[in-house]
Protein backbone atom coordinates (compact mmCIF):
# COMPACT_ATOMS: atom_id res chain seq x y z
CA UNK A 1 0.00 0.00 0.00
CA UNK A 2 1.31 3.44 -0.88
CA UNK A 3 1.92 5.88 2.09
CA UNK A 4 0.29 9.24 2.76
CA UNK A 5 3.41 10.91 2.70
CA UNK A 6 4.03 9.72 -1.01
CA UNK A 7 1.05 11.05 -2.30
CA UNK A 8 1.88 14.24 -0.38
CA UNK A 9 5.52 14.19 -1.93
CA UNK A 10 4.37 13.35 -5.65
CA UNK A 11 1.68 16.04 -5.60
CA UNK A 12 4.26 18.45 -4.37
CA UNK A 13 6.72 17.49 -7.00
CA UNK A 14 4.12 18.00 -9.76
CA UNK A 15 2.38 20.82 -8.93
CA UNK A 16 5.27 23.61 -7.92
CA UNK A 17 3.37 26.27 -7.10
CA UNK A 18 2.38 24.39 -3.95
CA UNK A 19 5.25 24.77 -1.59
CA UNK A 20 6.87 27.46 -3.03
CA UNK A 21 3.91 29.90 -3.20
CA UNK A 22 1.96 28.17 -0.45
CA UNK A 23 -1.20 28.35 -2.45
CA UNK A 24 -2.59 26.09 -5.12
CA UNK A 25 -3.21 28.13 -8.71
CA UNK A 26 -6.74 28.12 -8.49
CA UNK A 27 -9.19 31.47 -8.61
CA UNK A 28 -6.50 33.22 -10.84
CA UNK A 29 -8.15 36.70 -12.50
CA UNK A 30 -8.73 36.91 -16.08
CA UNK A 31 -6.27 38.34 -18.87
CA UNK A 32 -5.80 42.20 -18.80
CA UNK A 33 -7.05 44.51 -21.15
CA UNK A 34 -4.78 47.36 -21.89
CA UNK A 35 -6.03 50.83 -22.36
CA UNK A 36 -4.14 51.93 -25.67
CA UNK A 37 -4.60 49.93 -28.82
CA UNK A 38 -6.63 46.55 -27.67
CA UNK A 39 -3.44 45.13 -26.01
CA UNK A 40 -5.04 41.85 -23.78
CA UNK A 41 -1.94 40.91 -20.77
CA UNK A 42 -1.68 37.64 -19.68
CA UNK A 43 -2.01 36.81 -16.12
CA UNK A 44 1.27 36.41 -14.38
CA UNK A 45 0.35 33.59 -12.39
CA UNK A 46 -0.55 31.01 -14.78
CA UNK A 47 0.74 27.92 -15.64
CA UNK A 48 2.46 28.86 -18.95
CA UNK A 49 3.48 32.34 -17.52
CA UNK A 50 5.30 30.82 -14.49
CA UNK A 51 7.10 28.54 -16.96
CA UNK A 52 8.22 31.19 -18.72
CA UNK A 53 9.40 33.30 -15.94
CA UNK A 54 11.12 30.73 -13.85
CA UNK A 55 13.22 29.62 -17.16
CA UNK A 56 14.01 33.49 -17.35
CA UNK A 57 14.72 34.09 -13.23
CA UNK A 58 17.15 31.09 -13.19
CA UNK A 59 19.03 32.61 -16.96
CA UNK A 60 19.34 35.82 -15.09
CA UNK A 61 20.56 34.71 -11.89
CA UNK A 62 23.26 32.48 -13.02
CA UNK A 63 25.00 30.46 -10.33
CA UNK A 64 23.77 32.61 -7.61
CA UNK A 65 20.70 30.49 -5.78
CA UNK A 66 18.05 30.30 -8.80
CA UNK A 67 15.86 28.44 -6.96
CA UNK A 68 15.94 30.85 -4.18
CA UNK A 69 15.51 33.63 -6.86
CA UNK A 70 12.62 31.83 -8.30
CA UNK A 71 10.92 31.62 -4.77
CA UNK A 72 11.19 35.24 -4.07
CA UNK A 73 10.11 35.95 -7.92
CA UNK A 74 6.98 33.62 -7.72
CA UNK A 75 5.90 34.15 -3.55
CA UNK A 76 5.81 37.95 -4.22
CA UNK A 77 3.90 37.73 -7.43
CA UNK A 78 1.80 34.60 -6.53
CA UNK A 79 1.95 33.78 -3.22
CA UNK A 80 -0.93 34.09 -0.35
CA UNK A 81 -1.50 33.10 3.26
CA UNK A 82 0.54 32.92 6.24
CA UNK A 83 3.41 30.52 4.86
CA UNK A 84 3.98 33.27 1.64
CA UNK A 85 3.61 36.37 4.38
CA UNK A 86 6.66 34.73 5.81
CA UNK A 87 8.73 34.03 3.18
CA UNK A 88 8.41 37.13 1.66
CA UNK A 89 9.29 38.86 5.16
CA UNK A 90 12.79 37.04 5.04
CA UNK A 91 13.46 37.79 1.72
CA UNK A 92 13.14 41.48 1.75
CA UNK A 93 15.72 44.02 2.93
CA UNK A 94 15.05 46.39 6.02
CA UNK A 95 15.05 49.53 4.12
CA UNK A 96 13.24 49.11 0.46
CA UNK A 97 13.79 51.72 -1.95
CA UNK A 98 10.23 52.71 -3.17
CA UNK A 99 9.50 55.18 -6.10
CA UNK A 100 6.08 56.12 -7.47
CA UNK A 101 5.23 57.83 -10.94
CA UNK A 102 2.17 59.78 -11.25
CA UNK A 103 0.71 61.05 -14.94
CA UNK A 104 3.36 63.25 -16.46
CA UNK A 105 5.71 62.70 -14.13
CA UNK A 106 9.84 62.87 -15.62
CA UNK A 107 11.03 61.79 -12.33
CA UNK A 108 9.81 60.91 -9.26
CA UNK A 109 12.06 61.22 -5.99
CA UNK A 110 12.81 57.40 -4.12
CA UNK A 111 12.35 57.42 -0.78
CA UNK A 112 13.43 54.43 1.67
CA UNK A 113 10.27 52.52 3.28
CA UNK A 114 10.22 49.96 5.66
CA UNK A 115 10.21 46.57 4.52
CA UNK A 116 8.14 44.99 6.74
CA UNK A 117 5.21 47.67 5.03
CA UNK A 118 5.44 45.88 1.40
CA UNK A 119 2.80 43.73 0.56
CA UNK A 120 2.44 40.35 -1.97
CA UNK A 121 0.79 41.05 -5.19
CA UNK A 122 -1.53 38.18 -4.29
CA UNK A 123 -2.05 36.72 -7.97
CA UNK A 124 -3.13 40.55 -9.14
CA UNK A 125 -0.24 40.69 -11.76
CA UNK A 126 -0.24 40.71 -15.42
CA UNK A 127 2.20 40.68 -18.75
CA UNK A 128 5.28 39.99 -16.47
CA UNK A 129 9.02 40.73 -17.50
CA UNK A 130 11.95 39.46 -16.01
CA UNK A 131 15.65 41.46 -17.26
CA UNK A 132 19.00 42.50 -15.24
CA UNK A 133 21.03 39.53 -13.62
CA UNK A 134 23.17 37.90 -12.09
CA UNK A 135 23.59 40.64 -8.58
CA UNK A 136 20.11 42.24 -9.04
CA UNK A 137 16.77 41.17 -11.43
CA UNK A 138 13.84 43.18 -12.03
CA UNK A 139 10.72 41.93 -12.39
CA UNK A 140 7.34 44.47 -13.79
CA UNK A 141 4.25 43.77 -14.50
CA UNK A 142 1.03 45.15 -15.01
CA UNK A 143 -1.43 45.76 -11.76
CA UNK A 144 -3.99 47.12 -13.46
CA UNK A 145 -4.73 48.86 -17.40
CA UNK A 146 -3.29 52.06 -16.22
CA UNK A 147 -0.38 51.17 -14.01
CA UNK A 148 3.01 49.39 -14.50
CA UNK A 149 5.00 47.81 -11.30
CA UNK A 150 8.27 46.78 -11.05
CA UNK A 151 10.60 45.03 -7.99
CA UNK A 152 13.38 44.37 -8.05
CA UNK A 153 15.83 41.48 -6.19
CA UNK A 154 19.10 41.73 -4.91
CA UNK A 155 21.41 38.85 -4.40
CA UNK A 156 23.53 39.82 -0.97
CA UNK A 157 26.13 36.78 -0.83
CA UNK A 158 23.83 34.47 1.03
CA UNK A 159 20.31 34.89 -0.63
CA UNK A 160 17.99 36.95 -2.69
CA UNK A 161 16.34 40.15 -0.90
CA UNK A 162 13.57 42.54 -2.35
CA UNK A 163 15.58 45.69 -2.84
CA UNK A 164 13.66 48.23 -4.43
CA UNK A 165 9.58 48.77 -5.96
CA UNK A 166 8.46 51.29 -8.46
CA UNK A 167 5.12 52.49 -9.33
CA UNK A 168 3.79 54.44 -13.03
CA UNK A 169 0.12 55.37 -13.89
CA UNK A 170 -1.05 56.92 -16.22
Amino acid sequence: MISKRFWIFLLLILNPMIGAVGECKSNLPKPLQGLHGGTTYPVACSQGELRKLKAEIYRLSGKRSPENAWQVVSTLLCGEGEKAERFFRDHTAERVTSTVFGAGDEKAAAKDVDGNRLLLVKKQAWGVAAGGGPEEIRVSYWKNEACLARFDISFNGVKWLVAAVEEACD
